[in-house]
């Protein structure tokens, strides 16, 4: 096992790290380094991963436009609203290992979260015989187009787009449709990894199969922020109210400049074991959001209050109350659809009554915010404040920001 995951590991290699960092989501075709195998890499977001480790389906798909071949991996986690990860794969190399996976009719998978982490990995078999019409139907590796990412290159991509996906045809008008071929998939059992991370006042471990999938997010945001907040970051702080004691928020952070309040909010997938619609998924979202709208105007004014916070372990954390407050609800995934008007209107006043700053994105925003920030708190803190900015003007949470804040 030991090995096996060495392996694996060794696709995250320097180069193609900075290639994985650099996207939110993609995927490549991949020679494992030191076997003559492929390994088809997939980032994309936590919900995503953990749909596929409980079970659901996986298709590849290709399409041709001219001599440029585009791939996507359509994941089946909504059935209305599946998640298509696409792109135009112009490296002789992945070429190569493409070809390779298809002549043997199976091949690695591995899985990377928002973080770049590696968090599962498994083996996928496909037919050989709609493998090879798939080979036949790309021809030959030299017709493929190798070279850099160019114009006709994005273009390809928005034809491949609007040809799979119809949504995509109201944002690539010009584009037109190309033939494309899906291909069903068998995977076998998942192998997980666990993750762990380490601050001054704690130890975070993350599984992508924890049946408590709370819990789960909540160590996944605390790992992400242990560099940025190395000694000053809590996970379920608490305060006394009355006789009782009550979390203040999930996790809690502060630095020279602000405070850091955190909700994270998942919608279960792996305890549900099944993959409710995008409506039912949206209005989930939206109970949730409320939720810790409602429990982050009670942790800030708790803090305005000058209430004392322990730390789980009970030891007292030494918070400035005049300090800016951020209150960031963090969801695992922001579908940009429907009505949130009411959610809206329940953020606003609590804007009104605490006079804090709030802000809700899914995490794959945040790890975005992390990484433009230099993972520098000052420079989280002014991101935030221009984020809340938009959030105010157009008097909307659906927004998103990105990497030139």
């Amino acid at each position: 096992m030991e090995e096996k995951i060495n392996n694996q590991t060794d696709i995250l290699e320097d180069q193609f790290y900075k290639e994985i960092n650099s996207e939110e989501s993609s995927l490549w075709y991949k020679e494992t380094i030191g076997l003559k195998q492929t390994t088809l890499v997939i980032k994309t977001i936590t919900p995503c991963i953990k749909a596929l480790v409980a079970g659901c389906s996986l298709k590849l798909v290709f399409g041709k436009k001219d001599n440029y071949l585009c791939i996507g991996t359509r994941i089946m986690d909504i059935p209305d609203a599946t998640m298509f990860i696409s792109k135009v794969q112009f490296k002789s190399e992945e070429h190569r290992a493409l070809i390779y996976a298809l002549q043997k009719g199976i091949f690695d998978i591995s899985l990377i979260n928002e973080m770049n982490k590696l968090v599962a990995w498994s083996k996928v078999a496909i037919s050989k015989q709609k493998a090879l019409n798939i080979l036949k139907w790309m021809q030959t590796e030299e017709s493929l187009y190798v070279g850099t990412h160019t114009n006709e290159v994005d273009y390809a991509h928005d034809c491949f787009c609007v040809s799979v996906e119809s949504s995509y045809k109201r944002e690539f008008p010009y584009a037109k449709t190309i033939p494309y071929i899906e291909l069903e998939t068998t995977i076998e059992d998942w192998n997980k990894i666990d993750l762990y991370s380490y601050s001054n006042n704690s130890v975070f471990k993350y599984s992508v199969e924890d049946k408590d999938e709370g819990g789960a997010f909540e160590e996944e945001i605390a790992s992400a922020l242990i560099s940025v907040f190395p000694s000053t970051l809590y996970k379920n702080p608490k305060f006394k109210k009355g006789e009782n004691e009550k979390e203040l928020t999930d996790i809690f952070a502060f630095c020279e400049y602000a405070n850091f309040l955190i909700e994270a909010k998942e919608i279960s997938i792996i305890e549900s074991n099944s993959y409710s619609g995008k409506i039912r998924r949206i209005l989930k979202t939206q109970k949730k959001v409320k939720e810790a709208i409602k429990q982050m105007t009670g942790a800030t004014k708790a803090i305005i209050n000058e209430t004392e916070i322990y730390s789980s372990n009970n030891e007292k954390i030494n918070i400035n109350p005049l300090k800016q407050t951020h209150c960031i609800i963090l969801i695992t995934e922001f579908i940009y659809e429907g009505d949130w008007s009411e959610v809206e209107d329940l953020l606003f006043d609590a804007i009104d009554k605490t006079g804090a700053i709030f802000n809700i994105m899914d995490f794959r925003e945040f790890i975005e915010l992390l990484k433009a920030s230099s993972g520098r708190p000052e420079i989280i803190d002014y991101n935030l404040r221009l984020r809340f900015k938009w959030v105010k003007d157009k008097h909307s949470i659906c927004i998103r920001g990105n990497a030139n804040w």
